[in-house]
């Protein structure tokens, strides 16, 4: 095998060990491809999102910042470290580095701009991060968002549902929350306007295709039984 196939051989391995959640497979496959083939673009980024799911946040942060010196400021490496330092608890760090973001984000030009659910993602957690008790609150949702991850998994969905409702009260930015409660409603409870409801709540704060889809989809549902 070439070197040039053998590096995207570990690229798309890599890459579809992030996208599946196979996080300790992603980080190993990316620093592999650093170990081997040096540094490019987006590699040191990803290493720390991988190691950011694996709650490494010390070597995440090395990764985020290495990045973000070898090939200047965007706004998504900026958001990756508001993001990180936001679940670090470091408060902040996390209202600079979003509002870097921001700042990026609203200086773009179309079609670079983000996506309107993007800057209102930002203006959020800017928001926030700005107070210290409301801060300290929303820190809860981290571990809320984890038994709720846990408990869906093991398929109690009422409890589960709980866990997700307490994650958004503590932190109404929590958009995989109300991604989650959405995905609770439409599929276990046939609720479907509740269900809308909740990936409108989360497409509103995240361009995730996903979400769109599912907010599609709970509204065609809910449309066919009205009529």
């Amino acid at each position: 095998m070439s070197r040039s196939l053998l590096y995207r051989y570990f690229e798309r391995r890599a890459l579809n060990a992030l996208v599946s959640g196979q996080y300790e497979k992603a980080e190993t496959y990316f620093l592999t491809l650093i170990q081997r083939w040096g540094s490019h673009p987006g590699l040191a980024h990803n290493v720390g999102l991988a190691q950011f799911a694996l709650k490494k946040y010390d070597q995440a942060e090395t990764n985020f910042l290495a990045e973000l010196e070898a090939y200047g400021e965007t706004e998504e490496r900026l958001k990756a470290l508001g993001d990180l330092y936001f679940a670090w608890g470091r408060r902040e760090d996390a209202q600079k580095r979003y509002a870097e973001a921001l700042r990026l984000a609203q200086e773009a030009d179309p079609p670079s701009r983000p996506p309107e659910a993007e800057i209102r993602f930002l203006q959020k957690r800017i928001s926030l991060c700005s107070h210290d008790d409301r801060f300290s609150q929303a820190q809860g949702s981290l571990a809320l968002l984890d038994r709720g991850n846990s408990l869906l998994a093991e398929g109690r969905w009422d409890e589960a549902y709980a866990a997700f409702e307490a994650a958004v009260a503590a932190d109404p930015t929590c958009y995989p929350a109300l991604n989650n409660l959405g995905y609770i409603a439409l599929n276990h409870r046939r609720a479907y306007a509740d269900a809308a409801a909740r990936f409108r709540s989360a497409a509103a704060l995240s361009p995730l295709p996903t979400v769109r889809q599912n907010l599609l989809l709970a509204e065609q549902l809910g449309s066919k039984t009205a009529t």
